[in-house]
């Protein structure tokens, strides 16, 4: 048996957005303690301290000082104190999350602890004989702010270097995808390797959705942004609407800010009656909507093998992706859905039109046999096969 303990500043426990990396590390902790394994969290938190359990998993507290973290985003927005205020920050919450690893290991004796890159919490832990030491890279600031901004600021290339520093100090680097860690190899020089996530929803289940639903729709869901290609569905969507106008597309998830535009009727003018805007929702709720959607659409301009397109194939929901985003990694043109080339708005609503008028079908038992090789067993095989 393996004691794990998975480091974050995102858990479904906290009312932070929990994001790619809460959904991943609750579904590998439990995929490791159904197979006998020990699996803790120890999450930030600007709320709640000591521990707690959710779902049979122990969750231990950091409690992030407010004031410091309120003082350093305010001096934050100050040009020149901009960088000054992101080292303090992430130093701080780094010298906490230290502080508290060292009490919790000192008792549980942990075989495996992985740190996220993502705010890089884990940057004060250090390799030990005791103990192998993971990161898990989820994303890059480069190609992320690259794809989200058109360009990269001092503060991001900053970060950029912190990742890099504390993968240069663990035992073990992956990431999620073969795309994302190509990538690692070829700018950074960093010996990567590649386990991909759990294909399923980790025990959590369906739950009904009250509002009245279209018959037929597709859905694009996540964290809306121009990095997640949302204003290329959009666009996309507008042009398929003037041949199939009854074309039903709902949004849902969280709007980062850049996209708020879309929420307007003056974008769509007549055509707003056919799309929808979700908001934010429970896993439960969103798990539901895209059980019943036709087809998802996730064309990702960059991403790293994301939740969004695992959940709805293991839903039996086939994917519009994108090419040489990751996605191509999981979606298999006929066979569980289609790719169309990376940031092709024409292209797209061709794929809107042809899904919508069933000249592309996929069966859900067909989308869903798809996944072999993401399946939960290799997942928690490569993962425990670091361990040394």
């Amino acid at each position: 048996m393996k004691k794990v303990l998975f480091v974050s500043t995102q858990f479904l426990t906290e009312k932070t957005d929990h994001g790619g990396i809460g959904n991943y590390i609750y579904k590998m902790s439990k995929a490791l303690m159904e197979r006998g394994h020990a699996a803790e969290v120890l999450v930030t938190s600007t709320e709640n301290k000591g521990t707690t359990t959710f779902d049979g998993i122990y969750v231990h507290r950091v409690y992030i000082n407010t004031f410091l973290n309120r003082l350093c985003k305010r001096f934050g927005k100050i040009p020149y104190m901009k960088i000054p205020s992101l080292l303090a920050g992430r130093a701080a919450v780094a010298y906490q999350v230290r502080k508290k690893f060292t009490g919790l290991n000192r008792s549980k004796s942990y075989d495996i602890v992985q740190v996220p890159n993502y705010q890089v919490p884990g940057l004060f832990i250090s390799r030990s004989k005791s103990h192998r030491l993971y990161n898990r890279i989820s994303s890059n600031r480069i190609l992320y702010d690259t794809a989200e901004n058109g360009k990269v600021d001092l503060a991001g290339r900053l970060e950029n270097r912190l990742d890099v520093l504390q993968a240069l100090k663990s035992d073990v680097v992956y990431a999620p995808s073969r795309y994302l860690a190509n990538y690692l190899r070829k700018t950074h020089g960093l010996d990567v390797e590649v386990a991909y996530p759990p294909a399923e929803l980790g025990g959590i289940g369906l739950e009904g959705v009250e509002d009245k639903l279209p018959r037929k729709y597709l859905i694009h869901y996540g964290y809306l942004s121009r990095r997640k290609g949302t204003d290329i569905v959009a666009e996309a969507l507008k042009i398929a609407l003037d041949e199939q106008p009854d074309i039903c597309m709902i949004f849902a998830g969280k709007m980062s800010i850049k996209m708020r535009y879309l929420e307007m009727d003056e974008f769509w003018g007549d055509l707003k009656k056919s799309v929808h805007f979700a908001g934010f929702l429970e896993k439960k709720r969103i798990y539901s909507l895209v059980a019943g959607a036709h087809y998802t659409v996730l064309p990702s301009r960059v991403d790293n093998l994301p939740n969004t397109v695992i959940e709805s194939l293991s839903l039996g929901t086939p994917v519009i992706g994108s090419n040489n985003s990751s996605i191509e990694e999981i979606v298999k043109p006929g066979i569980n859905g289609m790719l169309i080339e990376n940031g092709n708005i024409e292209e797209l609503a061709e794929a809107l039109k042809d899904v919508w008028s069933r000249r592309c079908l996929c069966s859900s038992r067909q989308v869903k046999g798809s996944l072999e090789g993401f399946d939960t067993e290799k997942s928690v095989r490569d993962f425990l096969g670091y361990s040394g």
